[in-house]
């Protein structure tokens, strides 16, 4: 009678942790794919900045810093687009919906092809070779 009570509760344990697995750890927390592009560019900016006001000395440690986020900020908006196009993208059948995929794919080729220096020029500085960028404004949220 005990081993059949002990296998009953082992199931009842078993289904409740797939149930509780199957949830996303984070889930509801406000933490998106745009809320991590956007912290990413406020680092970055608060970098660049940190950047120019250094002294020559202390420049080589921050361009790598600037150079480790810029990198960051173009993984988080590589996810952000490919999670619009996930999202956009139909279920079901071949038909292919007209809402804008074909423009977020094209985006997601330009962010892949510009880079880590695409990003470097758009926030004021492109540091890899030393060269002077311009500002460009890109929207991604």
């Amino acid at each position: 009678m005990q081993d059949a009570l002990q296998k009953h509760k082992n199931v009842g344990l078993l289904s409740t942790k797939r149930c509780c697995m199957a949830q996303w750890f984070g889930q509801f927390s406000g933490h998106t794919h745009a809320t991590k592009v956007e912290d990413a560019e406020d680092a970055l900016r608060h970098a660049v900045a940190a950047f120019r006001t250094a002294t020559p000395d202390e420049r080589a440690r921050k361009a790598k810093s600037v150079r480790s986020l810029a990198e960051r900020l173009l993984v988080a908006r590589l996810k952000l687009l490919k999670a619009r196009v996930a999202a956009l993208e139909p279920k079901t059948g071949d038909l292919r919906s007209s809402t804008g995929i074909d423009s977020l794919k094209e985006r997601e080729a330009k962010t892949r092809a510009e880079g880590v220096s695409g990003i470097l020029v758009e926030f004021g500085r492109l540091m890899c070779r030393g060269e002077a960028g311009e500002r460009g404004e890109r929207r991604y949220a």
